[in-house]
């Protein structure tokens, strides 16, 4: 490997450790929001209501920033992100500690924070590709994706472990401090990274219809993003409720919500390390595993809710968190290896506006059938509907997991 192949590998390392240590944080101050909601108002209802609002403008806005994530010099608008983050967070973490927090506020900085993470996951996922040398593209992509769905579990499990430890307000300091990683991580990233993609030919409605085309023309990316969304509304969104269904279902407080979410962790782990000790080598065995993985978790679901069987809670959420890390991996790095690097931040912000949409969807669709009825039938509908669709999308799609083409550069992107 030549010199500036170690020097850009080295790059992709530094801002990879800077990331994890960032996306833990995250994801802890994403249950310690909850958790408040959940004290404030003892409402499933209400709990779906704060997780749809971190993540509702990235359904509406993801596209959006997706288009200028490929237009903006990467490394400077990221560090700006990280600096609105970072107010943010400290306003919630001052109205904690002071005791002038109410459900009205929290919506509001939950949506505050829902429109930041908008803009940022765009801009992560076109740095990956900038960041590393092409033949390391493909190990790269797969370690980003694996550091983003492995935190994604571990970091709430770690801040229902602290907030049963120390209290809430722990855990959203860690949300604050968290984002500084990172900061330092981009600001030495070398120059290139701080120009633009590529220079703008085109207009904003046309970058937009190229990414469609894009995602159009190879029947696997088209599968990928079924599945984000199916499996993120009945699965995923459960999951997000496993805080107020720790001591609503099972009367365990803060610390069965850590234990809860530790369980679904060490599960995402499990998964992740699987992935990587090429158990299953080629890419139509790792899609199996992942199609597999996920209907097994929704078996897990529709059993989960069983009065006095804690333990069995705790391996039930460990099952689903192994598919939620494998499923995600999977799906990410088939969709982004797949496409040219200059649509990277348009066709990845559709990924992610159905990775977080349908949970934020479906935490709110679990919230309000649990209200109404009981977390029992909710999770039995959810596990059925999502079984189906699941099974249906495998079958109907598994003919493209070894078959297809590569995905060939769109004609109308060479002139941009």
């Amino acid at each position: 490997m030549s010199v500036t192949g170690l020097r850009e590998q080295r790059c992709f390392f530094q801002y990879l450790a800077g990331n994890s240590v960032t996306l833990t944080c995250v994801w802890m101050q994403r249950i310690a929001i909850l958790w408040i909601a959940w004290e404030l108002t003892q409402s499933f209802m209400w709990s779906g209501v704060i997780s749809l609002l971190q993540l509702l403008p990235t359904i509406l806005l993801g596209p959006v920033f997706g288009v200028h994530a490929d237009r903006w010099p990467t490394a400077p608008a990221m560090i700006g992100v990280q600096l609105v983050f970072v107010a943010l967070s400290l306003c919630i973490y001052a109205l904690q500690i002071g005791e002038f927090m109410t459900i009205e506020l929290l919506a509001f900085f939950a949506f505050s924070i829902g429109v930041t993470t908008a803009a940022h996951h765009p801009l992560r996922m076109a740095l990956t590709p900038r960041l590393v040398t092409k033949p390391f593209l493909p190990k790269g992509i797969a370690l980003d994706s694996m550091n983003f769905n492995v935190t994604r579990m571990l970091g709430p499990a770690i801040g229902g472990a602290v907030i049963a430890a120390w209290g809430v307000s722990a855990a959203l300091l860690a949300g604050v401090l968290g984002y500084l990683p990172l900061i330092a991580a981009l600001m030495f990233l070398p120059r290139s990274v701080s120009s633009r993609m590529r220079e703008t030919k085109t207009s904003f409605r046309e970058d937009a219809a190229l990414a469609i085309d894009v995602i159009r023309a190879d029947s696997r990316i088209v599968k990928s993003l079924l599945i984000t969304a199916v499996f993120g509304f009945f699965a995923r969104g459960f999951v997000e409720l496993f805080p107020p269904i720790a001591d609503g279902s099972f009367a365990q407080g803060a610390s069965g919500a850590g234990y809860l979410m530790s369980a679904a962790g060490i599960g995402a782990l499990f998964g992740a390390i699987i992935l990587m000790t090429n158990v299953f080598p080629g890419a139509g065995q790792r899609q199996k595993l992942a199609d597999a993985s996920a209907i097994v978790s929704l078996i897990c679901l529709a059993s989960m809710i069983v009065p006095g069987q804690w333990h069995y809670a705790l391996v039930a959420a460990g099952v689903m968190g192994f598919a939620g890390a494998v499923v995600g991996i999977v799906n990410q790095t088939a969709i982004q290896s797949n496409i040219p690097i200059e649509f990277q931040g348009r066709v990845m912000s559709i990924w992610t506006m159905l990775t977080v949409g349908s949970t934020a969807l479906g935490a709110l669709a679990y919230g309000a059938v649990s209200d109404l009825f009981s977390v029992v039938a909710a999770s039995l509908v959810g596990a059925l509907l999502g079984g189906v669709l699941m099974t249906y999308i495998s079958v109907r799609g598994r003919k493209f997991d070894d078959s297809a083409a590569p995905l060939r550069r769109h004609p109308k992107s060479a002139k941009q």
